[in-house]
């Protein structure tokens, strides 16, 4: 990835301010809130949802598309979209799996699970590779904020392993001033603890956090702490309340030695751990990327196949169908995949095919999906009939194509009888 060129793509700036919003503090705990509630019996998607954990996606998809999301509550609307996706992936209905990604939010968590993925390279020091998948999000700017900052965080470890401190320092200012809106409802939503200190902001070791320590590390080793801390000052002087630009400042003082100026800046943050003030716990406090490499390292042959099958699905159920094309592509030859991961694979391409409505790809998909089956070794254990209402038997008869009982032994294939009857 040419890191410099992506920074004016990404609007990324050295010193950007951020303006917290303000928060009402409670002085009583309250119960966190479940984003996403057991839904009611009487709630008007309950027969649509009961559908499809039926497997009735028929029935689910022509309930949906009575309902219009906008009318339910947020919790509601998501779970629309949610067995929407389910019902028209399942069902080979276009119309509706756009009407379902009208939101985006099917793009977006394809393009975060692409960050998870590139960390499990960078764990493994192939760190180019990292770089290449990170390419693969679309729009790193409108990613949800845990994701952005993975992307920036990773981006930042990858640099500071292969020496490339340029780059590191970037990225590491940026979420220097991600920390400096620690107590914003856009953090804190997240971060705060409410079952013990209900609103209030909770605590963070800011000064032992690895991104103030690399930052002031660089600026060291730069040379420039100085004037990074004098444009702090200055910001400063404009508004008191920029707490990014407090961290600044401390960063840079630690980084000229001046290391009880330091802490009497992070002193000035309400917010910032001390061994003389109460710790306020944070929720979802984990560090991103973590150590980078692992000491115990594993072939990238143990998870890369699964992991272009699972972004090729992530694409699939987000419509995003060129792309679904691009990770299935990377997976040839099959001859060296297993049983399960060459399952995966042709049920994904049958699904697109339908959906597509590319009858004649659909057709071969399903025939190798079936000879694939028939074709393994018979190992002793419990077996699966594969009958007429199998999935794959219903779609090949909508295809005028003759599909004939039998019986399969999952053994050690590693495909399970919800692999299936409903993947993906």
């Amino acid at each position: 990835m040419r890191h410099l060129s992506l920074l004016s793509f990404l609007g990324l700036t050295l010193f950007s301010q951020v303006s917290p919003e303000p928060r009402v503090k409670s002085s009583s705990p309250r119960p966190k809130v479940n984003p996403t509630p057991a839904l009611a019996m009487d709630s008007p998607l309950a027969p649509a949802v009961q559908a499809a954990r039926g497997r009735d996606y028929e029935t689910a998809a022509a309930l949906l598309k009575k309902l219009d999301p906008a009318t339910l509550v947020p919790s509601e609307a998501r779970r629309w979209r949610l067995t929407a996706v389910d019902a028209a992936v399942r069902t080979g209905d276009l119309a509706l799996l756009r009407r379902a990604n009208a939101s985006g939010e099917g793009l977006l968590f394809a393009d975060a699970r692409q960050i998870l993925h590139a960390w499990e390279l960078a764990q493994v020091k192939e760190y180019a590779a990292a770089r290449a998948v990170l390419k693969k999000v679309s729009d790193p700017v409108h990613l949800d904020e845990r994701s952005r900052r993975r992307y920036l965080a990773l981006i930042a470890g990858i640099a500071q392993q292969e020496g490339d401190r340029k780059t590191e320092r970037v990225y590491v200012a940026k979420l220097v001033d991600y920390v400096g809106s620690w107590k914003s409802e856009t953090c804190q939503s997240c971060h705060e603890n409410p079952e013990k200190y209900g609103d209030d902001v909770t605590s963070l070791d800011v000064k032992n956090l690895w991104i103030g320590k690399r930052f002031s590390a660089i600026l060291a080793a730069d040379g420039d702490a100085a004037r990074v801390g004098q444009e702090a000052r200055q910001q400063l002087g404009k508004a008191p309340g920029d707490e990014a630009a407090r961290l600044r400042l401390a960063y840079a003082l630690r980084a000229e030695g001046k290391e009880e100026q330091s802490n009497m800046e992070l002193r000035k943050l309400e917010w910032a751990a001390f061994a003389d003030r109460p710790f306020k716990r944070p929720d979802n406090d984990i560090t991103f990327p973590g150590k980078l490499p692992l000491e115990n390292q594993r072939p990238t042959e143990a998870f890369m196949p699964d992991n272009h099958i699972i972004s090729a699905v992530d694409y699939l159920r987000a419509g995003q169908f060129s792309r679904c094309r691009q990770e299935l592509a990377t997976l040839a030859p099959y001859s060296q995949l297993t049983v399960r991961q060459r399952y995966r694979i042709l049920a994904t391409e049958a699904r697109l095919a339908q959906l597509e409505g590319n009858r004649g790809a659909e057709k071969r998909a399903l025939i190798s999906l079936v000879a694939l089956l028939q074709k393994s070794p018979t190992i002793a254990g419990p077996s699966i009939t594969l009958d007429q209402s199998w999935w794959v038997a219903r779609r090949q008869k909508a295809l005028v194509h003759e599909f004939s009982s039998f019986t399969f032994t999952p053994g050690n294939t590693g495909l399970s009888n919800s692999d299936l009857t409903q993947y993906p």
